[in-house]
């Protein structure tokens, strides 16, 4: 408004729009593990709002079945714009050498379920009744069910002993007995060889193992 010396007014209009905040929340997904192996725990890692707004989660990952898995985040701000993100996981077969149940997988039945051995030898060379005691007695995280491997899981274990590792070039003691005095017990350097006349007061390197 404007209004000159004769005190005639003048008046003019400016429109002035306001646009609605229509910008949603940019979020970002935290970097984590998103491949596992079947039957391992997965954690989520989570996703951050760029205006700190609340991140709700949905969606959920089944360790114990393979598949792909979509976990949603979503964010909204005070105007109602909502944002979402999202995270895809892998649930993969379980494989030789994967650490599992206790131990590192050396056998698997292609029914789910296997063999583990534990990660390394016991501390010393044992007698046969020793070794036995000594797997019975084992207990790793949750696991006490552990024992001395049969003859025919010992040659198992030697096939995939270079992705197990911590072997020792060589005899090791199986379960399997051979008499009152001796039992079975494999070499572990050059090849596959087996014998059933060392005795068990003898001393072999002992790998614990358990089935799951």
């Amino acid at each position: 408004t404007a209004t000159d010396a004769s005190g005639n007014v003048g008046t003019a209009t400016r429109t002035v729009t306001v646009n609605p905040d229509t910008t949603a929340p940019v979020i970002t997904v935290t970097s984590g593990t998103d491949a596992v192996a079947q039957g391992a725990t997965w954690t989520d890692a989570g996703a951050t709002a760029d205006g700190g707004e609340t991140v709700t989660v949905s969606g959920t990952v089944d360790t114990n079945t393979v598949g792909i898995y979509t976990i949603t985040y979503t964010a909204t701000d005070p105007a109602g714009n909502v944002g979402t993100a999202t995270r895809t996981v892998t649930v993969r077969a379980l494989a030789i050498d994967d650490s599992h149940k206790g131990g590192i997988i050396f056998y698997l039945n292609g029914s789910g379920g296997g063999l583990v051995a534990a990660p390394d030898d016991e501390a010393t060379t044992l007698s046969w009744r020793a070794a036995v005691a000594a797997c019975s007695g084992k207990s790793i995280d949750i696991y006490d069910d552990w024992r001395l491997p049969s003859k025919d899981e010992l040659t198992r274990l030697y096939i995939n002993r270079s992705k197990i590792g911590g072997f020792a070039n060589s005899y090791y003691w199986s379960s399997k007995e051979s008499g009152n005095y001796d039992a079975w017990q494999q070499l572990f350097f050059i090849d596959a060889y087996q014998i059933s006349i060392d005795p068990k007061s003898g001393s072999n390197r002992v790998r614990a193992v358990r089935a799951f």
